[in-house]
């Protein structure tokens, strides 16, 4: 069993990212800080169990959940690009 619930602190975190990240628009802060709305809420559900040799899995999530996940990997991609800073290898 596996369950994932809304947290201020990562939800805080990803503001965070989102707001110093260079390439990001005022919509996607904005749907970021809409997330604050289900604080403490579940969004993901997961089930499994063994029966007779097969494992059996039920996953369920919530609308929102799918849009954090989107919001979350933006602004991942985001805050992993070095764009101006020196590559190590290339000091002399």
């Amino acid at each position: 069993m596996d369950s994932w619930r809304l947290e201020r602190t990562e939800l805080d975190e990803m503001i965070q990212r989102l707001s110093s990240a260079e390439f990001t628009n005022d919509e996607d802060l904005e749907e970021a800080r809409w997330l604050r709305t289900y604080l403490g809420k579940t969004g993901f559900v997961q089930l499994g169990f063994a029966h007779q040799g097969i494992m059996m899995v039920y996953e369920a999530s919530t609308p929102w959940y799918g849009r954090y996940q989107n919001i979350l990997e933006m602004a991942e991609d985001f805050t992993g690009l070095p764009m101006d800073e020196p590559d190590q290898d290339d000091e002399p």
